[in-house]
């Protein structure tokens, strides 16, 4: 018996394949943190390339969206003074004046009969103090700026006058006691014939026209009416105003590339009396 227990008590455990089999830990090599780390630091530089390139864009458009504004702000403040404009037979709430150069005509300012209440000759031409008006600064082409010259209380010319008509822009520009709003400071602006001009262009077409209109051969009937929209006594006149300007948006490129054009147009109607022809 002891013989027997002795022999087993000799008999060693032996490993299976089942039983696991610890291998030893082993260290990172230099080789391999140089490595990671290298990893790393190419993710990271991605990742910051990313964010910057991110917020780079997110501040253009703000400033984007911004500069526009300003711009949209300008015709939504033009198209409801037309809108509120009071016109008659001598005046159709509007006038574009032109200034020529040897480049050609330029439609850059807009008069507006805005009296803000009644006008003080509602059967004649406005005052010059019921007028706004819009064209670029002649010291900074880039502002638009809305203009009224409230202690001038002398009629307008005649709205077929061109050269009085520019002569009174021309004296509203120079007036130390004129009153003036800049609505955008973005216009883009071009050299042309030795001086900057900004990019505001304005346009009226109406019907029928300011020419029918005194031209007393023409019979009643045979006036350009708006979808014959006329009685023997009445007949309505249409009047549609059209504004484009651009707005520079990319202050380095000061190409038409780095402007954003914005385009507007408003319309109205009123009624013009046969016994004031």
């Amino acid at each position: 018996m002891r013989s027997g227990i002795h022999a087993r008590s000799q008999i060693q455990p032996t490993r299976t394949a089942s039983s696991p089999r610890r291998l030893p830990r082993r260290a990172l090599t230099l080789l391999e943190i140089l490595i990671a780390m290298g990893i790393a630091a190419m993710i990271m530089a991605a990742t910051a390339t990313l964010v910057k390139t991110s917020q780079d864009a997110f501040v253009a458009n703000t400033s984007q969206a911004r500069i526009l504004q300003s711009g949209r702000l300008f015709l939504t403040r033009v198209r409801r003074l037309f809108a509120e404009s009071f016109a008659n037979e001598l005046f159709p709430g509007a006038r574009v004046i032109a200034q020529a150069s040897p480049s050609g005509v330029f439609p850059d300012c807009l008069v507006i009969w805005h009296p803000g209440g009644p006008p003080e000759s509602p059967d004649s031409l406005p005052r010059l103090k019921e007028l706004i008006f819009f064209y670029p600064n002649p010291r900074r082409p880039n502002e638009i700026l809305e203009v009224t010259v409230p202690h001038l209380g002398n009629p307008a010319p005649a709205y077929e006058d061109d050269t009085a008509w520019q002569s009174v822009l021309a004296s509203v520009k120079l007036d130390p006691l004129r009153k003036s709003i800049t609505w955008c400071d973005q216009l883009r602006s071009v050299a042309i014939d030795g001086s900057r001009r900004g990019m505001l262009r304005f346009a009226i077409r109406m019907r029928p026209t300011s020419q029918e209109w005194l031209d007393t051969a023409a019979s009643w009937e045979s006036l350009a009416w708006p979808q014959g929209m006329f009685s023997p006594q009445t007949g309505i006149r249409y009047v549609r105003l059209g504004i484009e300007l651009q707005i520079q948006t990319d202050e380095k490129d000061t190409s038409a590339n780095g402007a954003v054009p914005l385009l507007a147009s408003a319309s109205r109607k009123y009624v013009l009396r046969a016994e004031r022809r």
